[in-house]
C-alpha cells in the first residue's frame, strides 16, 4: 500500500515514508589480504572450481571475504535490483512493441482457362434396340473450337444418381475441330437388378479434354427427351415382362400438390405409366405398399391406348417427416391394381403391379412435404 507525500500547493505537511527512522545499512570494505588462509591454503568456498579453458583460476576476491560480509552484500544487490524493475504504482499502460513489416505473400498467377473445352455441343441422339441385354443410345457432339479434343467419357443418369447407361470406351474418342463425333452409350435392359423406377430428368452427362492431358476437363450435362426415354423403357418392357406383357412404370418425378391438398406431410408423385403386348389395360387403383404413409389418386381409374403412355399423379401422406417409408430391402413402393381388357370388373382377375422406388427420392419427398422448423419466437 502507497503512502501519501503531501502536496505543498494545498499547504500539506508531507509525512516521512515509512521506515525512516531505520538504520542505514552499511558494508565495510576491507583488505582481503587479512582473511588469507595461510600457506595459501584453498578457500571451501572455491575448491574444486574449474575454468573453462584450462589455467589457474583467480580467485573472487568476494568468495575470499568473510561469510557476514558475503550475505549482507548478497541482500544489498538484490534489493537494487528489485527497486530497479518493479514497475513504478504511478506508471501508465506501457506501448506494445510494434510488430516488424510483414513481407507481403506472393500469390501464384492464376492459370488461364482453355475455352475450347466450352465448345463442343449436341448435335443430336439416336437409339438402336437391336441387342438382347442393351440398347444403344447415340451421342452425336460437334466440335466448333479450332483444336483437337477428346471426349473423355459420356453416361446417362436420373435424378437421384442412378446411372442408367455408360460410354462403351474410355477415352470415348477424339473429335477433330470443326466435325462431328458419334459416342455410344450402352443402356443395360438389366430387369434382374434395375427395379427401381427412374427419377426425371433423365440427362446425358459427358465429359471434354484435351489429348495431351486428361485431368483437366469440362462436365456438360444434357437431358435426354422424353420420347427416347419411352421408346427405351418400351423395349426394356418388352423384353422384361415376357410374351404376356404388362403395365409398367416409364419414370417418376416429384410435383407441386394440386386440388385441396394443403395439409402437412403431403406430397405429390407422378408415375408416368405405359404397357406392352396385349392392349387395352385399365388402371384401377393404388395404394401403399409399406407402412408410414398413404397414398391416392384421382387420375384412376383409367385406361391404357396401344402404344401411349398415360401421367398418372398420386397423392402421399406421410405419417411424420422422423420416418422414411420403406421395405425390409431399403426400397419404398406402391401397388398398382391392373385390369387386363375384357376381365369382370369385379376386380376378380385384377393383377398387381408393384411399383419400386428409391429411398433417395422418398427423402426428396419427405422433405418437399414436411414444413421447415421455425426458430424464431422466445427461447
Amino acid at each position: 500500500m502507497g503512502w501519501d507525500r503531501g502536496d505543498a500547493d494545498r499547504g500539506g505537511a508531507s509525512e516521512p515514508p515509512p521506515f525512516a527512522d531505520a538504520a542505514p545499512i552499511e558494508v565495510e570494505l576491507v583488505d582481503d589480504d587479512a582473511y588469507s588462509l595461510p600457506d595459501d591454503t584453498a578457500n571451501m568456498a572455491i575448491a574444486g572450481a574449474e575454468t573453462i579453458g584450462g589455467g589457474s583460476a583467480r580467485r573472487s576476491r568476494f568468495l575470499q571475504a568473510p561469510r557476514t560480509l558475503r550475505v549482507l552484500g548478497t541482500l544489498a544487490a538484490a534489493a537494487a535490483l528489485t527497486v530497479a524493475v518493479w514497475p513504478s504504482p504511478n506508471a501508465g499502460p506501457q506501448a506494445a512493441p510494434r510488430p516488424a513489416p510483414q513481407t507481403p505473400t506472393q500469390t501464384s498467377t492464376p492459370s488461364v482457362v482453355n475455352t475450347d473445352l466450352y465448345k463442343v455441343n449436341v448435335a443430336g441422339t439416336s437409339l438402336v434396340q437391336d441387342y438382347r441385354d442393351h440398347a444403344i443410345m447415340g451421342l452425336e457432339l460437334a466440335n466448333d473450337a479450332t483444336t483437337r479434343l477428346t471426349v473423355v467419357n459420356a453416361e446417362v443418369w436420373d435424378a437421384v444418381q442412378t446411372r442408367l447407361g455408360y460410354s462403351a470406351t474410355w477415352p470415348a474418342g477424339d473429335v477433330a475441330p470443326g466435325t462431328t463425333k458419334s459416342v455410344q452409350m450402352d443402356l443395360p435392359y438389366s430387369c434382374g437388378v434395375l427395379r427401381t423406377t427412374p427419377v426425371l430428368p433423365v440427362t446425358i452427362r459427358y465429359s471434354v479434354s484435351t489429348p495431351d492431358d486428361l485431368s483437366i476437363s469440362h462436365n456438360y450435362e444434357y437431358p435426354v427427351t422424353a420420347a427416347a426415354w419411352e421408346a427405351f423403357m418400351q423395349a426394356r418392357a418388352g423384353l422384361c415382362t415376357g410374351p404376356a406383357g404388362g403395365v409398367f412404370a416409364v419414370s417418376s418425378a416429384i410435383v407441386p400438390p394440386s386440388g385441396s391438398y394443403h395439409g402437412r406431410f403431403e406430397t405429390d408423385l407422378m408415375l408416368t405409366m405405359d404397357s406392352v403386348g396385349r392392349p387395352g389395360w385399365t388402371l384401377v387403383g393404388v395404394t401403399a405398399a409399406v407402412p408410414g404413409v398413404s397414398v391416392t389418386s384421382d387420375d384412376l381409374p383409367v385406361t391404357l391406348a396401344p402404344g401411349q403412355s398415360v401421367p398418372v399423379r398420386t397423392h402421399w401422406q406421410f405419417a411424420d417427416c422422423m420416418t422414411t417409408p420403406r421395405d425390409d430391402d431399403g426400397l419404398s413402393a406402391v401397388e398398382v391394381r391392373t385390369r387386363p381388357a375384357g376381365a369382370p370388373v369385379d376386380g376378380s382377375a385384377d393383377q398387381q403391379l408393384m411399383v419400386y422406388l428409391r429411398p433417395e427420392l422418398m427423402a426428396r419427398m419427405m422433405q418437399a412435404s414436411c414444413p421447415p422448423i421455425s426458430r424464431s419466437g422466445p427461447r
